[in-house]
């Protein structure tokens, strides 16, 4: 007895996806797509800034100290009391702010020049407060490495340029203390010091000239020593001498007739 098997033909659905593989689903399967992920860098948020009272009188005399430390602890503003504090309009200040300078916004440097930028920079506000007498920003310094010193600059948006700042460095603590009498763009810079740069500022080793030993006085030598002063003396002084010597021969002369007078009036 032979037994037909019929083989039913089943058409696919008209809303069955394209023929990619890795979007047919199969039931019963598990089906596994392949995603990139990309990665995305996010960019570095902007410093809000940091913002201090300023307590001082009517004339802008600070009254009380304020010390003001940026956001991320490497910079100090310290103004003492009895500084006038006073803003663009001349106007007593009323707050200080501190705010950091992200590297990609800061003013390009010359071209050649001789000094790069060690991590540090930072924008006061308000901008055109000025300070009688000045006050100091405080910075810590990055890791030194041998060869290099540390400045601190301003910059200068009328002339496109960083000017150099007094400033100094306490080798124990590794803080560099700048002096301003304004507010304005501050940073830290670094200068590389070369051998020759080292050696011309270097001074010259003194030179000591041998010292000669006189020999002790004699009664003889300082007896030609006075003659040899005495006859440079005359020498110098020939007219002078000259004249003295007619002046007391004129005495003596004249002293000897009176004598000789007096004798002949007695006798």
């Amino acid at each position: 007895m032979i037994t037909l098997i019929l083989s039913e033909i089943i058409s696919p659905p008209a809303n069955l996806p394209s023929s990619d593989s890795n979007n047919i689903s199969i039931p019963g399967a598990v089906v596994t797509q392949n995603t990139t992920s990309s990665t995305t860098k996010s960019p570095i948020p902007l410093d809000p800034g940091k913002t201090a009272r300023i307590y001082a009188n009517t004339q802008g005399v600070i009254t009380q100290v304020t010390a003001l430390q940026s956001t991320d602890g490497l910079a100090t503003v310290n103004i003492g009391t009895g500084i006038v504090a006073k803003d663009a309009e001349g106007k007593p200040l009323s707050s200080i702010t501190i705010k950091a300078i992200p590297s990609e916004n800061l003013p390009n440097t010359s071209p050649g020049a001789s000094f790069s930028f060690a991590g540090r920079a930072y924008e006061l506000l308000p901008d055109g407060a000025t300070f009688s007498p000045g006050i100091t920003i405080s910075f810590t310094a990055p890791n030194a490495q041998f060869g290099q010193d540390f400045l601190v600059k301003m910059y200068d948006s009328a002339t496109d340029t960083w000017l150099d700042i007094p400033s100094s460095i306490n080798p124990q603590t590794g803080i560099i203390t700048a002096h301003i009498s304004h507010f304005c763009c501050l940073a830290l810079f670094t200068e590389t010091v070369t051998p020759e740069s080292a050696s011309a500022n270097t001074p010259l080793p003194t030179q000591l000239t041998p010292k000669v030993i006189a020999p002790a006085p004699t009664a003889m030598s300082t007896f030609m020593g006075m003659i040899l002063w005495v006859a440079d003396l005359i020498q110098k002084n020939i007219i002078i001498f000259a004249g003295l010597i007619i002046l007391v021969i004129a005495i003596f002369l004249y002293g000897r007739k009176r004598r000789r007078d007096r004798l002949m009036y007695l006798f």
